[in-house]
């Protein structure tokens, strides 16, 4: 998909279709990079490839709305991307939307207006909201007897803005029946969460699709569906929902097949996201290749990369710059060699070693075609030994953090390991060099080789 986007551009630069798929594209992918956490809580070059590449989208979509100001796709895009931007005047876009809904009204771009209400982008809240529906409900044609009350709550809810009016939601929804309402009262059956409420929300995700751009939304109705904390569990329920399991995996392995990776697919198929009740097994394959994707997709978090260097640590081929090793080497670089990350690795390392080293003395072990134990010694002792080297640092520079780690557990083992290894002439230059030349740097990850998966257990790990 990212291919054909790439070459249809450049085939074509001077195609709306073209530039508003780039567009959208680099959108979603600025979404995944940033993440859903605060400002503060997110890497800051995360922050700044994400505000980088919105610019970059909404470049392109300007320049696809001005070839075709008819397409509403680049026009929603621009408005969308406004939001966060801010590089239209509230006059501009306000001329954007005129002009959308004299030429081609349409709901869908009444939705993505209102994304311009949410007070987190600085937007005026159900307030505005009220006001594109004042000037625009009647022009639907597609739904000719939306009044503005019946507008105004089904944006409130995508914008999750009915608590700040319940009294006027609860009012619109018990007296209308529209179907763009069917959000806002799955939201309060939802809440409200009584036995008639959960046949609305069973009646609403019969007939919702789990495709964009309402993926997420639907998601949460699938999580309170599939919660017992919400509703009765029995068999019937039970039996709902796991047909509705069975439906969303479905739906988002096939979306995987076209966006492979996509943050939000990816997140639902880890258990990640609680949409799933029922997680099917991962087989140590499947969990490397997912971990590897969602790290490629977010790769400024070091967490991801610490998830990868978990997931991958049943696939590891100790004479090969493995998964997993870089999975934990990333993680360590992007934590700026926090005593956490290094922890991880080291502990994962002296597993593997001392693992290695039971396995060498059972009947299976025969060298070749298995590796030596000298080449044990110089891929996974000295790795261990460098490891050691930046734990005892990271330790010395931030004591407070090893109440944060299991350091007893890890502690108990480095002098006994530390002097085997030490004894080593292979890890020699590893004990003799200078600290900073030990620090890892970080690997890039090609991700047309994550597009199939395998499996590998090497023997000492079954």
């Amino acid at each position: 998909t990212v291919d054909f986007r790439e070459r249809w551009l450049k085939d074509m630069p001077q195609s709306a279709y073209a530039l508003t798929a780039m567009g959208w594209a680099i959108q979603n992918d600025s979404i995944d990079i940033r993440g859903g956490r605060a400002s503060h809580e997110t890497p800051s070059d995360a922050l700044r490839a994400a505000s980088y590449m919105k610019g970059e989208a909404h470049n392109l979509m300007q320049e696809a709305y001005r070839l075709a100001p008819d397409f509403i796709p680049a026009s929603d895009g621009i408005i969308i991307l406004s939001g966060e931007t801010k590089r239209l005047w509230g006059w501009q876009l306000d001329a954007i939307i005129q002009n959308v809904m004299d030429i081609t009204p349409n709901y869908g771009t009444l939705v993505r207006a209102s994304f311009l209400s949410s007070r987190a982008w600085g937007g005026a809240g159900p307030e505005f909201n009220a006001g594109l529906c004042n000037r625009y409900a009647d022009k639907i044609p597609e739904y000719p007897d939306m009044n503005k009350d019946i507008c105004t709550v089904s944006l409130m809810a995508y914008q999750h803005q009915a608590d700040e009016n319940w009294n006027y939601v609860a009012n619109v929804l018990d007296r209308e029946d529209h179907e763009v309402l069917a959000y806002a009262r799955a939201l309060r059956a939802r809440d409200r969460a009584t036995t008639q409420d959960y046949q609305t929300i069973v009646n609403y995700m019969r007939d919702v699709s789990f495709d964009t751009p309402w993926f997420n939304q639907n998601l949460w109705m699938a999580n309170a569906m599939a919660d017992n904390s919400y509703f009765v569990s029995t068999d019937e329920t039970r039996a709902r929902a796991t047909a509705l399991n069975d439906r969303i995996r479905q739906e988002v392995e096939a979306q995987l097949e076209h966006d492979p990776f996509r943050l939000s697919l990816l997140m639902v198929m880890t258990g990640r996201n609680r949409a799933l009740p029922y997680q099917a097994p991962e087989t140590p394959g499947t969990r490397k290749n997912h971990a590897l994707r969602i790290a490629v997709a977010q790769p400024f978090h070091a967490s991801n990369w610490l998830n990868v260097g978990i997931a991958g640590r049943h696939a590891v081929n100790i004479l090969e710059k493995t998964d997993s090793n870089i999975g934990f080497s990333n993680a360590i670089v992007l934590s700026d060699h926090s005593l956490l990350s290094i922890s991880r690795y080291l502990s994962a390392t002296l597993k593997e070693y001392y693992s290695f080293n039971e396995f060498t003395q059972t009947e299976h072990y025969e060298s070749p075609p298995w590796p030596s134990e000298a080449d044990v010694i110089s891929e996974i002792g000295c790795r261990a030994a460098r490891l050691i080297r930046l734990y005892n640092d990271a330790a010395e520079r931030a004591p407070e953090r090893r109440n944060e780690i299991d350091h007893f557990r890890i502690e108990a083992k480095l002098a006994a390991t530390t002097a085997e290894l030490q004894r080593e002439e292979a890890c020699k230059p590893i004990w003799d060099a200078p600290l900073d030349e030990l620090r890892f740097d970080q690997v890039t990850v090609d991700r047309r080789n994550l597009l199939t998966i395998t499996e590998e257990i090497p023997p000492w790990e079954k």
